[in-house]
């Protein structure tokens, strides 16, 4: 069997990622399902409205006050994996 340099790089990059280190335990991971930084805008139908600042108004306005479904863990390594 002939051992290629695309062999060596797939067989180097399976073994590494069996003895990874945890996300948590990476210093290589800075972020995990974080969204990019960005500017907030409002959007009002008119004028008059975006001067009262009241964006609760504006037919775009979405609270997103309620309730919410989280799973909480004592570790990351008992994190839902899915």
């Amino acid at each position: 069997m002939k051992f290629t340099l695309t062999k060596a790089l797939l067989f180097l990059g399976i073994a590494s990622s069996i003895n990874a280190d945890p996300d948590w335990e990476n210093p290589k991971v800075l972020q995990i399902t974080k969204m990019p930084a960005h500017a907030e805008f409002r959007a009002y139908t008119d004028s008059d409205s975006a001067k009262t600042m009241d964006v609760k108004k504006s037919p775009w306005y979405k609270s997103l006050n309620g309730q919410w479904k989280f799973n909480y863990v004592d570790k990351p390594a008992d994190r839902p994996q899915n």
